[in-house]
């Protein structure tokens, strides 16, 4: 499912690119209270649109790549954003939230902290409003009756969200002869991942007296199992997959000899376990 969201709904929910927001009693229709317990959940964008001065709904025909689109805000007061693209990259991002019972909203703050009227909050449904968005793209600031509904999803991980945390390096194998064999030169003395919800990851390497600390952005994508990290122009690309919840295996057509520093061509498969 495509949406159509030049203002992308990332602009006005977990991720607070939005500037302000009012609520009309013209709109509202039915709020369960309080709101800071009905609203803990798993939301799904189903649509979002503009209204005119006559509170009539304006299309958007312009497209942007986001197929899929989730917010969850959990009890201890954080929020989690999933955003899906239309070729399976998917990203995460974090803030926190706070709900202001008498304004018949909600704060959320990343950097700086916004509100968001809700304008309809029923068991399995939520429509949130703002007069200002961002385009995520060009920066463009538009002033408008921006409406976004959700639905209520069940409380499945998402794969980034399996995905948070940091992961040891464990074992290093290259493939010989079509046969998976261990290659301890291939792996550092000490080395790891840690994947933030901030969309961050920090990766860490040790050979010897020889230490690499980097800071990247992460996605992943639902699809193929391909983890991409940048770094400015630079950027990379891996496949993995779980064996099980805590343990991840990372495949690369090339790999380090650390006892050498050069980069090899080949199969390669790093074992990774999740730090508790």
């Amino acid at each position: 499912m495509k949406k159509k969201t030049t203002f992308l709904a990332m602009a006005a929910t977990a991720i607070a690119f939005a500037l302000s927001g009012c609520h009309s009693n013209k709109e509202e229709s039915e709020i369960l209270r309080p709101i800071s317990e009905n609203f803990v959940g798993r939301w799904k964008l189903t649509d979002n649109y503009l209204l005119d001065e006559n509170g009539n709904r304006v299309e958007d025909e312009s497209d942007d790549n986001v197929s899929e689109m989730i917010v969850t805000f959990r009890p201890d007061g954080k929020a989690f954003q999933i955003a899906t693209s239309t070729d399976g990259w998917q990203q995460i991002q974090d803030a926190v939230w706070r709900v202001d019972e008498e304004k018949s909203g909600y704060y959320l703050k990343r950097s700086k902290e916004h509100f968001f009227s809700v304008h309809k909050l029923t068991t399995d449904r939520l429509l949130i409003g703002v007069d200002a968005a961002q385009n995520m793209a060009t920066g463009e600031v538009a002033e408008g009756r921006f409406r976004f509904e959700y639905q209520r999803v069940s409380d499945e991980q998402s794969l980034s969200e399996r995905l948070i945390g940091k992961w040891v390096s464990l074992k290093a194998y290259r493939k010989v002869d079509g046969e998976w064999q261990e290659a301890p030169n291939c792996r550092p003395h000490e080395g790891w991942y840690h994947y933030h919800s901030t969309g961050l990851v920090n990766g860490y390497q040790r050979f010897g007296d020889k230490e690499q600390t980097i800071e990247m952005q992460w996605s992943a994508n639902v699809e193929t199992n391909r983890m991409r990290v940048v770094k400015g122009e630079w950027s990379d690309e891996w496949t993995f997959s779980f064996t099980d919840a805590d343990t991840m295996e990372v495949y690369d057509d090339e790999g380090i000899d650390f006892t050498t520093g050069e980069r090899i061509s080949g199969e390669f498969k790093d074992v990774m376990v999740r730090e508790k």
